[in-house]
C-alpha cells in the first residue's frame, strides 16, 4: 500500500543520510534500463530527499535497451525536469584508452603498439569487446603466460568471440524479420554503405527498405553516415548479420551487388568503387572480373601509400590468377607484391615474392630481374645470401635493354662492399652504377645509389661528401614526388650530424625522417628513424627517452628481420641502460647486440656492439676487461678502411689504459684519438678525447696541461650540448681544481655535474661526484 512503500522509501533515504554524514556517499546503479517501475520510483524518491546531502547516485544504462514502454523512459523526462539528473554520454573508448584498459587486464604497465592497435581495430573501442577478445586470446592460447609475464603469438586474424557472437545475437532478435533480411544483404556491402546500393541489391520495395532503416537506426544497428549513406555502428555487427548468410546466398548476393555496381558506376570509376568491385566480384568467384578489379584497386592503394590495403588486393589479384590458371600473370602480381613489401621494409617476406615469381618465368630477362630484386631484399638487411643471386644477375642482364637493372645489381655489390667494410671498392661500383642510372632517372635505383654514397662516406668519417649525396636524394625525392627517397636522405643527414657532434641538428633530421616513413607506410623507414632519433637523444642526455625510442622499436626491427638495425639499437640500449645504473638490462641487449654482429661478420656493427660491452665494463671499473674488449675491436677495424669503428672505440681503449694505470699507452692512444676526432671533424668525440687526456695527464702530474684540455673539453661539450659528456669533463676538472687547493672552483664543477647527472637520471655518475 501506497503509506507502506511510503514509509519504505524514507527508510531507505535515513539509512543513506546516515552513511553519507560527514564523509559523503557514492551509490552505484548499473544496467539501470533493467529496472521495474518500483526501483525507478524509489530510486526518483531518493534523488529528491538526499539532494541536499553529499551523495552522489551514479546510475548507467543503455539506450539500445530502453524501449519507450521501459519505467526509465519516462523518469528521465522527470528527473531532467526537475532537474535531478545530469546526463553523461559514455563514448567509445579512444586508442589510448583501449590500451591502458588492455594493461590494467594484463597488469601491465604498458602494452605494445602493434598490439594495442590490434584490439583497438578489432573492437572500435567496445569495452565489453575488448574484454571478450582478450579472454578468448588467452583461451585459444594465443596471449599466454610465461616466466611471470605476458608473451603473444603474431596476430594474424582474431575470431570473434562466442560472447560477442551472443550479445549481438540478443539485439538482433529483438528487431522484425523483414528488417534482419535487410540488414543481411547490408552486412554484404561492408560497414558503410550508400543507399542507392543497397536499394539495387536488396528485392524489396522502397517503402519497406526505409522501414527497416528506420527499426535499425531506433535499434542503434545502424546510424545515418552523411549525405545518402549508412554504417553499422559496430562492424562485429555486420560481421555477425554476414556469417549468418549461407555461402551460396552469399556469393550470388554478391555478385548481384558487382553487377549494379558496374551499372550504376558506369564512366569512370572513382578509387573507392573500384576497391567495392574488385571486392564483390573476389567474393562472388567471378576471377575474371576480380583479377581486373582487384589489380587496379592495388595500384590506386600504392598510389596514396596504403600498402598494407594494396598488398591485400595483390594477394586477391594472385589468387584470381591461380584460379585462372596463367602462370605468367601470376609471376606479375608476385613480383608486385615483393615490390611493395620492399616499400614496407619488410624484405624476406619480399624475398619470398620474388622468389615465388621466379619459379613461374621462363625467360632469361625475366629471371635476371627477379634475382637482382631476390639480390636487393637479402642486401638491405645486409644477409650475404644475396651475392650469388646478384652476381648471376649481373652476368645474365642485357645492359643494351636492360640498363636500369644492371645499375641497380652494381649498387647492391657495392653495398656488399660497404658491409665488409671495403668502402672505396663500394664507391667505385657506386659511381659505376651512378654512370648507368643517372641519363635514365629512374628514382628507385637512384635512391639506393646516392644513400649508399651517403653511408660510404660516412663510414669513411668524410662528413661533408656523405651529407652532400644525401642531399642529394632529398633532392631526388621532392623532384619526382619520391618521398623514400627524401626519408633515406634524412636518415643520413641525422646519423653524419650526429657523429659530427651535431646533435639537435641530428634530432631534427630524424624527425623528418620518421614522419615520412609513418605517412608512405614504411617499416623499415620508421625503425632506422628511430635510431636516428635515439641516439642524439642520448648524447644529449635524454637517457629516459632514448631508451623509450630504442626499446620500442627493437621488436620492430627483429619482426622485419633486419640485424644491422637490431645491433645498432640493441648496442645502444646497452649503453644507455648502463648509464641509467640499469646493469642486468644492459648486459643481456649489450650480449644479445654482440650475437647479432658477430653473425652478420660486418665490422662496423661488431665494434658498436663491443662498444657496448667495454662501456658497461667501464662504468664497472673493470679496467683490464674493458681493454680487452676494445683490443678484439681493433683486431677487428685496423685491417679495414672504416674509420667511424675507432671513433666508437678509441676513447674507451685510452680510459681504460688510465683506469689500469697503464698511462704511457693512455697519453698514446688518447692523443692519436684526438688527431682522429679533428682530421674528421667528430667534434663531440674531440671534447671526449679532450676529457681522457686531461685525465691522463692529471695522473701524470702535469698539472697545467690537464687545465688546458679539461677547460677545452668543457667549453667543446657545453656549445654542443652534450650534457652527460659535459658532466664527467666537469667532475674530472672538479678532481684537478680539488687536488691544486682551489677548491671553491672544485665545489662549482661538482655541483654543476650533479646537477646535470641527476637530470639525466645517471646515478652511478651522480654518487661518484658525492664522493668526491
Amino acid at each position: 500500500p501506497d503509506e507502506e512503500r511510503l514509509r519504505l522509501y524514507d527508510g531507505v533515504a535515513r539509512f543513506f543520510q546516515r552513511l553519507a554524514a560527514g564523509r559523503g556517499m557514492l551509490l552505484f546503479v548499473d544496467d539501470l534500463h533493467w529496472a521495474d517501475r518500483g526501483t525507478v520510483h524509489l530510486l526518483h524518491y531518493l534523488l529528491r530527499q538526499l539532494r541536499d546531502d553529499p551523495v552522489l547516485v551514479l546510475a548507467a544504462y543503455r539506450e539500445v535497451e530502453l524501449g519507450r514502454a521501459q519505467p526509465l523512459a519516462d523518469a528521465l523526462i522527470e528527473w531532467n525536469r526537475e532537474r535531478l539528473a545530469t546526463r553523461v554520454a559514455l563514448d567509445r573508448l579512444s586508442q589510448p584508452e583501449s590500451e591502458a584498459l588492455l594493461a590494467a587486464l594484463f597488469h601491465d604497465e604498458e602494452i605494445t603498439p602493434e598490439f594495442g592497435q590490434a584490439i583497438y581495430t578489432e573492437t572500435e573501442g567496445n569495452p565489453f569487446f575488448i574484454e571478450e577478445v582478450v579472454k578468448a586470446l588467452v583461451e585459444q592460447g594465443v596471449v599466454y603466460r610465461q616466466a611471470g609475464r605476458w608473451e603473444r603469438k603474431a596476430i594474424e586474424e582474431l575470431a570473434l568471440p562466442q560472447s560477442v557472437k551472443e550479445a549481438i545475437g540478443r539485439r538482433l532478435n529483438r528487431l522484425s524479420a523483414a528488417c534482419v533480411d535487410v540488414l543481411h544483404t547490408a552486412s554484404a556491402l561492408g560497414k558503410t554503405f550508400e543507399y542507392t546500393e543497397l536499394a539495387m541489391a536488396a528485392n524489396v520495395e522502397e517503402d519497406q527498405l526505409l522501414d527497416a532503416l528506420d527499426e535499425a537506426v531506433a535499434a542503434q544497428i545502424m546510424r545515418p553516415a552523411g549525405g545518402e549513406s549508412f554504417s553499422f555502428t559496430h562492424d562485429k555487427i555486420r560481421e555477425v548479420l554476414y556469417e549468418e548468410l549461407n555461402p551460396i546466398r552469399r556469393r550470388r548476393l554478391h555478385q548481384r551487388v558487382g553487377e549494379h555496381l558496374e551499372r550504376l558506376y558506369q564512366g569512370p570509376i572513382r578509387d573507392d568503387h573500384v576497391q567495392d568491385l574488385a571486392y564483390h566480384f573476389l567474393q562472388s568467384g567471378d576471377f575474371e572480373k576480380g583479377l581486373s578489379y582487384a589489380l587496379r584497386a592495388a595500384e590506386q592503394a600504392q598510389s596514396v601509400y596504403a600498402l598494407e590495403d594494396a598488398l591485400g588486393y595483390y594477394q586477391q589479384a594472385a589468387d584470381c590468377a591461380d584460379g585462372l590458371h596463367r602462370p605468367g600473370q601470376l609471376a606479375e602480381v608476385y613480383r608486385a607484391i615483393g615490390d611493395v613489401q620492399m616499400r614496407r621494409g619488410l624484405f624476406y617476406e619480399a624475398r619470398d615474392a620474388f622468389e615465388q615469381a621466379l619459379a613461374l618465368v621462363t625467360t632469361r630477362e625475366e629471371r635476371a630481374v627477379l634475382k637482382t630484386r631476390i639480390g636487393t631484399a637479402y642486401a638491405q638487411p645486409g644477409d650475404e645470401r644475396g651475392l650469388s643471386f646478384l652476381h648471376e644477375a649481373q652476368a645474365e642482364l642485357d645492359p643494351h635493354t636492360q640498363p636500369d637493372e644492371l645499375a641497380h645489381t652494381l649498387t647492391m655489390l657495392g653495398r656488399y662492399y660497404h658491409y665488409q667494410a671495403q668502402h672505396q671498392q663500394s664507391i667505385e661500383y657506386l659511381e659505376q652504377a651512378r654512370e648507368l642510372a643517372e641519363p635514365l632517372g629512374q628514382a628507385p635505383t637512384l635512391t639506393y645509389i646516392y644513400s649508399f654514397l651517403a653511408g660510404a662516406y660516412q663510414h669513411l668519417a668524410r662528413y661533408e661528401p656523405s651529407m652532400y649525396w644525401a642531399r642529394q636524394c632529398i633532392a631526388l625525392g621532392e623532384r619526382q614526388n619520391y618521398p623514400s627517397a627524401s626519408a633515406v636522405g634524412y636518415e643520413f643527414l641525422a646519423e653524419t650530424s650526429d657523429l659530427a657532434g651535431k646533435s639537435h641538428e641530428a634530432l631534427e633530421y630524424a624527425r623528418l625522417d620518421q614522419e615520412i616513413g609513418q605517412r608512405i607506410g614504411s617499416l623499415d623507414r620508421v625503425g632506422w628513424a628511430a635510431f636516428s632519433r635515439a641516439k642524439p637523444l642520448f648524447h644529449l642526455g635524454n637517457l629516459k627517452e632514448a631508451r623509450n625510442v630504442a626499446s620500442s622499436n627493437l621488436p620492430l626491427a627483429e619482426r622485419n628481420g633486419d640485424k644491422r638495425l637490431m645491433v645498432w639499437l640493441g648496442g645502444l640500449l646497452g649503453l644507455i641502460e648502463a648509464d641509467m645504473g640499469l646493469d642486468e638490462a644492459a648486459q643481456v641487449n649489450a650480449e644479445l647486440a654482440l650475437t647479432w654482429a658477430d653473425e652478420t661478420g660486418q665490422v662496423p656493427l661488431q665494434c658498436w656492439a663491443r662498444r657496448a660491452r667495454a662501456y658497461l665494463h667501464l662504468k664497472h671499473q673493470e679496467w683490464e676487461a674493458a681493454l680487452a674488449v676494445c683490443r678484439e675491436g681493433e683486431t677487428l677495424y685496423v685491417p679495414t678502411e672504416n674509420r667511424v669503428a675507432p671513433l666508437h672505440i678509441g676513447a674507451l681503449a685510452a680510459e681504460a689504459c688510465w683506469g689500469a694505470q697503464r698511462l704511457e699507452e693512455a697519453e698514446r692512444r688518447a692523443t692519436d684519438y684526438l688527431e682522429l676526432t679533428r682530421e674528421t671533424g667528430s667534434l663531440r668525440d674531440e671534447g671526449v678525447g679532450l676529457r681522457v687526456h686531461g685525465q691522463v695527464f692529471m695522473s701524470q702530474g702535469r698539472w697545467d696541461e690537464a687545465d688546458d684540455a679539461l677547460d677545452n673539453a668543457v667549453a667543446r661539450l657545453a656549445e654542443l650540448d652534450c650534457r652527460l659528456e659535459l658532466g664527467r669533463a666537469l667532475y674530472r676538472r672538479a678532481e684537478l681544481r680539488r687536488a691544486r687547493n682551489r677548491l671553491d672552483l672544485a665545489q662549482a664543477d661538482a655541483g654543476r655535474a650533479r646537477v646535470i647527472f641527476e637530470e639525466c637520471g645517471a646515478p652511478s655518475d651522480a654518487q661518484q661526484v658525492l664522493g668526491l
